[in-house]
Formats: C-alpha cells, structure tokens, sequence
C-alpha cells in the first residue's frame, strides 16, 4: 500500500483539488482519478492527510512544485498565485496546489495584505 500523503500529493499534481470541513476528505475535479482503490487508499490515511490539509503537520516534506513557488517568492517577494503562475509558467490548477501546500505547512501567510508572504523557518525550504 502506498504512503497515503504520497498519493494526496500526485492527486493533487494531476489536478485534483483537495479539502476538509476537518472532519472530512473532499475532493473535486478528479476526473475519474479516484477510483474505488484509491479512495480506499485515502481513507486509510484519512488522520494523516487531514492533519496535513488544516495545517497540522507542517514538518513534512514538501513537493517539488512548493518548494518552487516558495523560491519564487524569494526571487520576487510576496504575491498572489497569479503572478507566482505566470512566472513559473504554470498553469492556474497546479500554482494553487503548490500555493494550498505551502499554507498548509504553514510557510505561507496572507495576513490583511492580500499578498503571499513566504515564512522562512531555520530549515530552509529550497
């Protein structure tokens, strides 16, 4: 059986969107993704990733893709993830995947600004 946040996280690459009323896994935009194995698979991790989607498990690894949204945040400073899809040259889906991963680790804040601000912790994502 696969690492459940391992399939969260390709899921979520495909474009399949993710969320939680914090009781429950919802998801939309599968596109047939989720088939009966798969969701069995989810909900087999059902703790995990719902820790991981409200932000409670911010010590995990991050993918690839936020690792590279959050160097772009270094490179331009902070912004929406409008901006960070243009320079990345991504499309809109896969941007705010990586952007909903970040703020789950709790690297991301919007504060009253309306402008994605990267926090930086002493272990350096990069």
């Amino acid at each position: 059986m696969r690492r459940p946040l391992s399939i969260l996280k390709t899921l979520m690459g495909a474009g399949v969107e993710f969320g939680t009323d914090d009781q429950r896994l919802l998801w939309r935009n599968s596109k047939g993704r989720i088939t009966p194995s798969v969701a069995a698979e989810l909900a087999a991790g059902k703790a995990e990733i719902l820790e991981f989607l409200n932000g409670k498990r911010p010590d995990l690894e991050l993918s690839v893709d936020a690792k590279a949204y959050a160097s772009a945040l270094r490179e331009h400073g902070p912004c929406g993830y409008g901006p960070i899809a243009r320079i990345l040259g991504w499309p809109m889906t896969r941007t705010g995947q990586a952007e909903a991963e970040l703020r789950g680790a709790q690297r991301l804040d919007y504060g009253n600004t309306g402008r994605g601000t990267l926090l930086e912790k002493a272990d350096d994502i990069g």
